[in-house]
């Protein structure tokens, strides 16, 4: 599927697998922390049903969006980085 994603740059013969290898990439990183997240959340909803603490913590939205944008901002650079190496 990675011919599907909309990349920044124009795709030629030359260039296409490497954007798709980065293209994979970020979805594969992506899929990673979405489900980090989840369990995470999870993991603290139990500890907070059962009383082990009374709340979420605060770190955790502001890490998990810095990681999130962090890494799309990665691999856009190397897309865009990649699309030069005709």
């Amino acid at each position: 599927m990675p011919h599907l994603y909309n990349y920044p740059v124009d795709l030629s013969v030359e260039n296409a697998p490497r954007l798709y290898a980065i293209g994979v990439s970020l979805m594969i990183w992506m899929k990673l922390q979405v489900v980090a997240l989840f369990a995470l959340l999870s993991w603290r909803q139990i500890e907070v049903a059962l009383g082990g603490t009374s709340a979420f913590d605060a770190w955790i939205l502001p890490t998990l969006l810095t990681l999130n944008l962090g890494t799309i901002a990665l691999h856009v650079m190397r897309i865009r980085e990649g699309g030069r190496q005709i």
